[in-house]
């Protein structure tokens, strides 16, 4: 199962609705969700819910824990109050979740991020961890927590009842359906169940869309009202074959993929001109302005230059924007070359297991490349442990045995000599098969119809710059 979100704007609805009476009564809503967060942000009350977060865990739903605590708008809206308590209550306990773990962030005596991420998990056992990229950013703004302010409020739809908002799917008219209570006018108690309709997009990934969730509504930049749907959909891969291609991302070279067919190893593949040209401009980028401009901005913040240093600050902000573009440029690229391997050998995709890098930021774009890549290939991608795969003998198969120098090692244990990433891409090849393997007896089945086979490391490594 895959979750994609689909956004609608209220001139996508394709029914015959009052738009200009939904659209008063949604902005009327947001507007009285922003001014009674602001309230409550600024109230008495609010400090003790910070403590209580700080020292307990919620239990059960976040709207339980909030009612709890006494969670409210000061001014109850005049329709359907409660659900309206109920997503004030939702927003509210998502931003003060984020100015928790602020707080405590400064409260930490280590600013180096794996210290400091395992005393946050010793110092506050019952707060929800932040992300890697979240602590990096709270470490480096430590002493800047402030009590959160609602800018842009949010309809959280999803923690409301179904008497007040629903969705379903009709697959004849390839239409999603959002049922909402509106009242007929804007000082109106009652109202009436409106069928609120958008047209299902055409792209692949919506053909078999299992599940609907409610939408949160918000304004975006240019004041336009926004329907974001959450869907599950059916994965429809291609089944697992037993012939595989292995891929190690790297630093110094993007990837390496070892196409392993009928168990032989076959020579591996690596990037091309065009995703190779995308590395070296975002190590440009990075190591020529980004590092420079953070340096200078936070020197002109200790001197208290702060007309400067929001210059500088600003400047390096379009700089990692666009290192973001051509990440993602970077990252298509390799996942179509690499989808295009996998079908010319008919092979499984097998990555190493990166998600700890998805908040990593940087350079590192691996798991950014893993999600495009699972996007685009028509087959299934797999994930194993990437546990020592360059310091593992690939043929020998003798733990942490490699000896390097540079970028060649050398197995103390066979003598086998090997280009670390080759090496390593071999060793995911390893673990992939027997992993398909496992599956397979635990199914009671054999892949292919053929028992599997053993890796063969039976080829040259002349470097391919495509296929």
């Amino acid at each position: 199962m895959k979750f994609y979100s689909i956004k609608f704007k209220l001139k996508h609805i394709t029914n015959n609705v009052n738009v200009k009476t939904l659209e008063n009564y949604l902005r009327n809503l947001l507007f009285h969700m922003k001014q009674q967060s602001n309230l409550y942000f600024q109230s008495s009350g609010y400090d003790s819910v910070v403590e209580t977060l700080k020292n307990h865990k919620p239990n059960g739903s976040l709207n339980q824990f909030g009612r709890s605590l006494g969670i409210q708008p000061q001014t109850p809206y005049h329709h359907q109050a409660y659900n309206f308590a109920e997503m004030f209550r939702n927003n509210v306990l998502q931003a003060t979740m984020g100015y928790v773990q602020k707080l405590c962030v400064s409260e930490l005596e280590n600013i180096e991020l794996k210290k400091a991420y395992d005393e946050f998990k010793e110092k506050f056992p019952n707060v929800k961890r932040p992300t890697t990229v979240s602590l990096r950013k709270m470490l480096q703004y430590r002493d800047k927590a402030v009590k959160p302010s609602c800018n842009v409020p949010i309809l959280t739809f999803h923690a409301a009842d179904n008497h007040y908002a629903s969705t379903s799917i009709d697959l004849e008219r390839n239409v999603l359906i959002f049922k909402l209570n509106v009242p007929k006018t804007d000082t109106a108690i009652r109202g009436e169940q409106v069928n609120i309709e958008f047209k299902i997009p055409t792209g692949k990934r919506f053909k078999n869309i299992l599940k609907l969730c409610k939408p949160t509504v918000y304004l975006n930049e240019q004041d336009e009202i926004i329907f974001n749907f959450a869907v599950e959909v059916e994965d429809n891969k291609l089944p697992q074959g037993q012939n595989v291609l292995a891929v190690d991302s790297g630093l110094v070279e993007p990837f390496v993929a070892t196409p392993v067919v009928d168990g032989v190893v076959l020579t591996p593949f690596f990037a091309n001109h065009n995703i190779n040209r995308y590395r070296k401009q975002i190590e440009h980028l990075y190591e020529n302005h980004a590092i420079p401009l953070l340096a200078k901005a936070e020197e002109c913040e200790r001197c208290n230059h702060k007309e400067k240093a929001d210059v500088l600050w600003l400047e390096r902000k379009r700089i990692l924007s666009t290192i973001t573009r051509l990440k993602n440029e970077m990252a298509t690229q390799t996942a179509v070359l690499l989808s295009s391997i996998a079908d010319q050998f008919d092979a499984t995709i097998v990555f190493e297991n990166l998600k700890w890098l998805e908040h990593k930021g940087g350079k590192w774009n691996h798991s950014v490349i893993q999600s495009k890549t699972e996007y685009i290939a028509k087959r299934k991608v797999m994930r194993v442990s990437a546990a020592n795969t360059s310091q593992n003998c690939s043929k020998c198969e003798a733990k942490k045995s490699m000896s390097f120098t540079g970028r060649i090692g050398t197995c103390t244990k066979c003598g086998n000599q090997l280009d670390r990433d080759i090496n390593a891409s071999r060793n995911i090849a390893q673990r992939a098969i027997k992993k398909l393997a496992k599956n397979a007896i635990s199914e009671n089945r054999q892949l292919g119809n053929q028992p599997v086979k053993e890796v063969k490391i039976l080829c040259s490594c002349n470097k391919n710059t495509g296929f």
